[in-house]
């Protein structure tokens, strides 16, 4: 009997050791489809291996729900895969969470609960986590406005190679736009500043 539990133990593992290995080939082939521009396959490479419980996968599904790309825009089936990812303690999907509910994504915009996504995965070394919560500390929002507060998680951030000026005039040029013309149209909407500096993970 003992001789079986061990077989069966052995068995077991070496499944999941191979489902393992298997979402993250299934995934790796995702993304160069998502660097090819071929987004349909990608997404059924994204969601398969989401459904193996890959959760790099789960959060790459969540951003084509959240944006279209290979499948309709669907916002309750982003958050759902940002939810899942989270579950694993990914802290790419706690950043996308606390993006959903500073943008009243498929939730009420809520910047309290913003803050707690994006603060986990500050604290957890994840530099666009930190930039995120900078950006609350410094408008107030969800927190207390901290000046020194923001410059400090600011400073976390570009020690972690995110510097959010850098990307934002990167995402300008290539938008082929102005600061101005873009703060003409959202001076007074940060939550969308959030999402618009949000940089696209895989």
């Amino acid at each position: 009997m003992k001789f079986r539990g061990l077989l069966l133990g052995l068995f077991i593992g070496v499944s999941i050791s191979m489902s393992a290995q298997d979402a993250a080939e299934i995934y790796s082939a995702g993304v160069d489809f998502y660097k090819n521009g071929e987004y349909k396959e990608a997404v059924k490479h994204f969601e398969e291996a989401a459904n193996l419980n890959h959760s790099m996968a789960q959060v790459s599904l969540g951003r084509c729900y959240k944006h279209g790309e290979g499948v309709y825009q669907n916002d309750q089936l982003a958050f759902k895969w940002f939810l899942e990812a989270s579950k694993q303690d990914n802290p790419t999907a706690w950043v996308h969470l606390g993006a959903c509910y500073a943008d009243g994504v498929f939730v009420g915009k809520d910047y309290k609960k913003a803050v707690s996504w994006f603060r986990k995965a500050a604290e957890s070394g994840h530099e666009v986590g930190q930039a995120f919560l900078a950006i609350c500390y410094e408008n107030g929002l969800g927190v207390v406005k901290n000046l020194s507060q923001a410059e400090y998680w600011n400073k976390k951030a570009r020690e972690n190679g995110y510097d959010p000026n850098k990307k934002w005039s990167e995402r300008i040029k290539k938008e082929k736009t102005t600061t101005t013309d873009y703060y003409d149209d959202y001076d007074y909407d940060v939550s969308y500043l959030l999402w618009w500096m949000f940089p696209f993970f895989l």
